[in-house]
């Protein structure tokens, strides 16, 4: 689990390999930027605009998190910004 959300679970063999006990099993700073660029570039539009979702929220909330997700989705999509930031 992923800090109490849902929709990161692609991240997750990164953040164990990231938080092993023995800092000798580490991926450096180069392997990590690596690894996540290419589980980055595997992933869809959709699936990188998608909401991170709390786990444990009630209904109601869950619903407002919902629309105003997308309506920033929405406009987003509407003024072709990309969902990941371009350097």
């Amino acid at each position: 689990m992923l800090f109490g959300y849902r929709g990161a679970e692609f991240l997750q063999p990164l953040v164990d390999a990231m938080t092993q006990d023995d800092p000798a099993k580490r991926p450096t700073i180069n392997e990590v930027v690596k690894q996540f660029n290419n589980t980055v570039t595997k992933l869809n539009t959709w699936k990188l605009r998608s909401r991170m979702r709390p786990r444990g929220v009630g209904a109601i909330e869950n619903v407002s998190h919902f629309v105003s997700h997308w309506a920033r989705k929405i406009g987003y999509m509407t003024r072709g910004t990309p969902p990941i930031p371009r350097p």
